[in-house]
């Protein structure tokens, strides 16, 4: 039996992983000295004596943390004959394949996967957010989709964040309900093959120590450094042997909640109780993939699959192929076209939001319509852009996402599962559950308010207000091919 260490060192056999590069924070500042005289004559002595020191001081740096957009992450090709399984973290894949080579289902590595993700990079994920998990049957040739999204708190309206802007991303009101834990637990309790105690003895799934700092020198932890959270390890014990019940209705359930009220929070006990998970049929599509035609599963709305799938439908019609990724001309002009596509279907987008709350029909047909989307790409010219967004279709701005992390699990029987979780921004609320260990969402912030505007300077569109146990409108989708 190998070690953790020594499993890690080895090349999959099967699958392929991805990471992604923490950024590099540097920020330079310099030093000018400015010298005034009082006569031509005392300015021109003043000047040449202090020449030297002036070009020496403008050298001199101070560095201090600003934040830096990381590099384009490199991507290869890869061909498995088994199956294959992606994540952002490079230590948690290797999880997954162990549950595969015991006889688990795509749906029990996901899990397992998607547990380490939340304890490996909790800054982008975990069981204090929520997700989407599309699920796909190679037996029968369909799909289910899974929408386990944070839901705003009873006590939510649509002006709680009128005095306090900051509010709705950052600190105790910017939670929302979590909802992650109990979507895993039921795509387990349909999909699964593996007891779900059997697989959580993983020393990534349980992590040990303090976080954040060094308990030898008691220093904050440095770029590199192991980070450990003995509380959170603690929780996923006590979910391995009970379930998700002791989160939502039981003994965590005080104590999250009294932490999140600590913090200037509105979750009432009775919001964890009454949390429920969405079952509902995926939206299925038909694309182009070498000139041969596949079938695409998406998760529908509040998620943006109707908005993938739209951007697919655009550029359905221009029968891409290698040719156009021959030269610096043809690599521009099709990166344009896309960039166009992504345009036209993201001002749609404003017009989302939860089927339960809002009537979304209408753009949902116009989304999937591929009349709608070869009328659109008749409207992109090749050389030029347009700055007006009313010209694509919208009217109002939207903010960009973070904080998000995807998988990708194939199983040797063909059975698929596509899941995007989330806390939203980077470290979400920026609050973490003294006593559960637990990284808290900022999903407050993905509602659009009335007569208000969030920390994107985005204008609010009344599809997406806040009401009760409503899911906020996301920017994420989950997507299979049969």
């Amino acid at each position: 039996m190998l070690t953790l260490e020594e499993e890690l060192e080895r090349k999959p056999r099967y699958f392929r992983t991805s990471s992604e590069h923490s950024p590099i924070e540097q920020h330079r500042q310099k030093k000018i000295v400015i010298i005034t005289g009082v006569t031509m004559l005392v300015l021109i002595i003043v000047s040449l004596s202090w020449e030297l020191p002036f070009l020496l001081n403008n050298n001199e740096e101070e560095k201090v943390n600003v934040e830096v957009e990381p590099p384009p992450s490199t991507s290869k090709e890869g061909f498995y004959l088994r199956a294959a399984l992606s994540a952002d973290s490079t230590v948690c894949p290797p999880i997954g394949r162990r549950i595969l080579e015991k006889g688990g289902s795509a749906v029990d590595a996901a899990i397992a996967v998607l547990f380490c993700q939340g304890v490996a990079d909790p800054h982008r994920s975990g069981i204090g957010g929520g997700m989407y998990m599309l699920i796909y049957q190679r037996e029968k040739r369909s799909a289910v989709s899974i929408d386990a999204r944070e839901s705003a708190p009873s006590l939510a309206h649509a002006d709680m964040f009128q005095e306090n802007r900051n509010g709705s991303f950052k600190g105790g009101m910017s939670i929302a309900v979590p909802g992650e834990l109990l979507g895993l637990w039921e795509a387990h309790k349909r999909f699964g093959v593996i007891p779900w105690k059997n697989w959580w003895n993983h020393p990534y799934i349980y992590p040990v120590q303090e976080m954040f700092t060094n308990p030898n020198t008691g220093e904050v932890l440095k770029s590199g450094d192991i980070m450990k959270n003995h509380r959170l390890g603690k929780t996923l014990r006590m979910i391995a042997e009970s379930g998700p019940s002791c989160f939502y209705n039981g003994s965590l359930t005080t104590e999250l909640i009294a932490d999140i009220q600590r913090a200037g929070g509105i979750l009432q006990p009775s919001d964890l109780h009454s949390y429920k998970v969405r079952w509902s049929e995926p939206i299925s599509n038909t694309v182009l993939s070498d000139g041969e035609e596949l079938v695409m599963f998406t998760s529908p709305p509040p998620s943006g699959g109707v908005v993938l799938t739209n951007i697919l439908n655009i550029l359905k019609g221009y029968n891409m192929g290698p040719q156009d990724n021959n030269g610096t001309s043809n690599q521009a002009i099709t990166l344009h076209r896309i960039i166009e596509a992504f345009k036209f279907s993201y001002a749609k987008r404003s017009l989302l939001g939860d089927p339960m709350f809002v009537n979304v029909t209408q753009t949902v047909d116009e989304l999937l319509s591929k009349t709608h989307a070869e009328a659109e790409r008749q409207k992109i010219d090749d050389y030029k852009t347009v700055n007006d967004i009313s010209f694509y279709g919208s009217v109002f701005s939207q903010p960009e996402d973070s904080g998000t992390t995807h998988i990708c699990v194939v199983a040797p029987n063909g059975d698929a599962v596509s899941a995007t979780s989330t806390i939203n921004y980077n470290f979400g609320s920026g609050v973490m559950s003294n006593s559960t260990g637990i990284l808290l969402n900022d999903e407050m912030d993905d509602f659009n308010l009335p007569s208000n505007t969030n920390n994107e300077e985005t204008l609010p569109f009344s599809a997406n207000f806040n009401r009760l146990v409503k899911d906020p409108l996301i920017n994420v989708s989950c997507y299979s091919y049969k």
